[in-house]
């Protein structure tokens, strides 16, 4: 994949950028350096003046689906086997300054239709396609420039805003990694018309007090590096107040520029708090404006968590709005450039039908454990569209997952989703049931 002029430009000044930055940051000693990095542990090379840390992914999914979704006309539906491969990077030059790169086999991008006998996938499909490889990352990481507590990232790095909802047992296993994000998820989201986010630029924190911090973003959203012609770029400030860890509070505002459509602004706030030790209760709200691109979603749950904190009950509410443009009464639709996967079929992007906006739904999940290393998750959602003039009733969709964990970097989960009283073919259809059948094996170094 070539990469566009705008995207050899901006490369290049990060370059220059980079030179300056190692310039103002006094090396340490290697003996005296303590390092975790973007990557965390894992394989190292101590030099003199030079740390650097390897570290990587194999993820395999095996799935098995019925014909409601994408392959009406197949009565197989999909069985296919696709792998993902990544490898990362650091290079720390002291312990504030260094390069990180991320390298990984390319996703399937094919965007089906209801009826397209073609998946999409967390990974490239075994056996279909060649694997290919590409760069997901490739920044400059710098912190505590000129003795001031704020960090620079400048490059191909990618970002969330939002509320994070995950869940994280006491011994350290991720029980249930929460629902994702409603305002902006450009490692695993989409843009509007569905395709990847490959951000360029830069991206800045500072700390005002260990209450208050705030983070700012200016990107160039290339969504394929080889074509100017899908040129968008965004800038984007969040704030975060936190207090003793009981109470979270973010808010941020975001103006996308298109050049090939309307601008976009996007305001939100969530908050996050513990009433007591182990009863959360959260939110967010999002607003959008612009031609064509108006709309709003939020979401309110709250989350119990009982055994000690080893178990967990998460019940929660969403209103994302719909896309009837002919009334006043409904704006013109919420625009979804985040990632909800609650549940399989209904929401996920890579293997379900991405229902990302037009809905309200009611959704229960929650996380038991049978072992210490063996997890019992259960999830169910009822899906209503919010505009039922413009778009059929979704259906009701239950996800039933056992996670193995043999160590903390290997999981083995096996999963079933089951969606029923579906209309998206019509009220007079017969499909109105689908299914799905997942085995999962991630391992990380």
């Amino acid at each position: 994949m070539s990469a566009s002029p705008i995207g050899v430009h901006f490369v290049a000044l990060v370059s220059l950028a980079a030179l300056f930055l190692l310039g103002l940051a006094a090396p340490l000693d290697a003996q005296t350096r303590q390092m975790q990095g973007p990557v965390g542990d894992g394989v190292r090379t101590d030099e003199r003046d030079v740390t650097v840390v390897l570290g990587g992914e194999v993820a395999f999914d095996a799935v098995v689906q019925n014909k409601f979704f994408r392959s009406a006309n197949d009565e197989r539906g999909w069985e296919f086997v696709s792998a993902l491969l990544r490898l990362d990077l650091d290079v720390r030059f002291t312990d504030d300054v260094g390069l990180y790169a991320a390298l990984q086999t390319e996703r399937r991008e094919t965007i089906p239709a209801i009826g397209s006998d073609f998946p999409r996938s967390s990974g490239f499909i075994l056996g279909e396609h060649d694997p290919g490889i590409e760069v997901t990352e490739l920044f400059i990481d710098a912190n505590r420039l000129l003795g001031i507590d704020w960090s620079l990232r400048g490059g191909l790095a990618h970002f969330q805003l939002g509320l994070e909802t995950g869940y994280e047992d006491p011994s350290g296993h991720l029980a249930w990694g929460g629902h994702g994000r409603l305002v902006f998820d450009t490692l695993r989201g989409r843009g509007r018309y569905h395709d990847r986010i490959r951000p360029v630029g830069l991206h800045v924190s500072y700390a005002f007090n260990q209450h208050l911090s705030a983070v700012g973003y200016f990107s160039w959203l290339g969504r394929d590096l080889s074509d100017d012609s899908q040129d968008t770029w965004i800038a984007a400030v969040e704030g975060r107040f936190h207090r003793t860890n009981r109470l979270d509070i973010h808010g941020g505002f975001l103006n996308l520029f298109d050049n090939n459509g309307p601008d976009m602004q996007m305001i939100w706030g969530n908050t996050r708090v513990i009433l007591e030790r182990f009863l959360h209760v959260y939110g967010e709200a999002v607003f959008q404006l612009g031609n064509d691109q108006s709309g709003t979603a939020w979401y309110g749950g709250v989350q119990y968590q009982f055994d000690g904190g080893r178990s967990m009950i998460d019940v929660s509410f969403w209103h994302v709005s719909g896309n009837d443009t002919a009334t006043l009464l409904h704006q013109e639709g919420y625009q979804s450039f985040g990632h909800v996967d609650t549940l399989m079929l209904t929401e996920s992007y890579d293997y379900g039908m991405g229902r990302q906006r037009n809905y309200t739904a009611f959704k229960v999940v929650a996380s038991i454990p049978i072992e210490w290393n063996l997890r019992l998750r259960l999830a169910w959602g009822r899906f209503n569209a919010e505009d039922s003039s413009d778009s059929p009733r979704p259906g009701d969709e239950a996800n039933v997952f056992l996670t193995y964990y043999p160590s903390k970097l290997v999981q083995l989960e096996a999963g079933f989703a089951f969606l029923y009283g579906s209309r998206i073919f019509g009220d007079d259809a017969d499909d109105t049931q689908g299914w799905m059948a997942v085995i999962r094996a991630r391992a990380h170094f």
